[in-house]
């Protein structure tokens, strides 16, 4: 570089051009002139043709350079030999190396993520399709469906009723004492207890419907009279119709509440008891209720004062 020949802040120093430096610009110069003879070509006679044959040509070469390219491709994957590679690479440790790297790396909840928004759209799409509810109806309109779900319910009711049951007999040998624990096949306090509640409740049923048509009728009417007459007449009704209720199932050997627990009722000679025998039973549980049951407690076939009356005992079952 040379020296300023003056003082002062203004002067210019120059450089000395460099030869990588002057090669370049003869590399740029030359680019341009030659970009700028072909763009004056193009507009030369004949030669504008010449160009989009030569363009056209190349698109239909690449295109069938292309085509080669993947039949070569599917020829070679097609061949014995990738196959033969295929499986070597399968039984060796690629598949588990593969496997571990996909859990270190999260390869599935990054897929699970990305496909996240895609996901709930094509859920949404499939519910609100009006194929889809046709589907749903026709599945569960059939035949095989109504069945299994009958199945089902069933099943679950069964689960219920051994679940209790297996509790009831846990409970009877625990309130039992002296021979009574170990009267392991007869009904106890527990079982026999729960049997009959639920036998009141369900004989309630049809009174309580009876009753609220009296009221309603009464409501037009007017009440009946004398108030004692239909108390007494409505009581009496009561008492008939739950001896009835008790009466017509113990005859056959067992009531809906001693199904559900799994117990029977059988005379001295192991059948169902006849109906002088139920109506006896009946009368003295309901003159003794509690005084009737406590013999359950201790003795040895778990009978009740009413059992000893009527003959009767009560029985596990299946």
């Amino acid at each position: 570089m040379d020296k300023p020949k003056g003082k002062g802040a203004g002067v210019r120093t120059r450089t000395t051009p460099s030869a990588d430096d002057a090669a370049l610009g003869v590399v740029v110069t030359t680019a341009r002139l030659a970009v700028g003879a072909a763009r004056v070509l193009t507009w030369a006679p004949g030669v504008r043709p010449l160009l989009a044959r030569s363009a056209a040509t190349g698109r239909k070469a690449r295109a069938r350079g292309r085509e080669r390219i993947e039949e070569v491709a599917q020829t070679a994957l097609s061949g014995p030999e990738v196959g033969r590679i295929v499986d070597g690479a399968l039984a060796g440790p690629l598949p588990e190396a593969v496997a571990r790297s996909s859990v270190d790396h999260h390869v599935g909840d990054r897929l699970a993520a990305e496909l996240e928004p895609e996901r709930e759209r094509l859920i949404e799409q499939v519910l609100n399709s009006p194929d889809f509810g046709l589907a749903l109806e026709r599945a569960l309109s059939s035949p095989r469906v109504r069945t299994a779900l009958a199945n089902q319910t069933t099943t679950f009711a069964e689960e219920i009723a051994d679940d209790v049951h297996a509790r009831s007999v846990v409970l009877d040998r625990r309130l039992s004492v002296g021979p009574a624990r170990a009267a392991g096949e007869f009904g106890g306090m527990a079982s026999r207890t729960v049997a009959f509640i639920v036998d009141l409740v369900l004989a309630q049923i049809p009174i309580l419907v009876c009753a609220a048509v009296v009221a309603l009728v009464s409501s037009f009417v007017g009440a009946l009279r004398p108030a004692w007459l239909f108390g007494t007449l409505a009581g009496t009704g009561w008492l008939v119709f739950v001896a009835a209720y008790f009466v017509f199932f113990w005859t056959s050997g067992r009531t809906p509440g001693m199904r559900l627990l799994r117990l029977r009722v059988t005379d001295r000679s192991g059948r169902p008891p006849t109906a002088l025998r139920a109506l006896a039973r009946f009368a003295v549980l309901v003159v003794v209720t509690i005084p009737s049951a406590l013999p359950i407690l201790f003795e040895r076939k778990r009978r009740g004062l009413h059992d000893f009356v009527a003959g009767t005992t009560v029985v596990y079952t299946d």
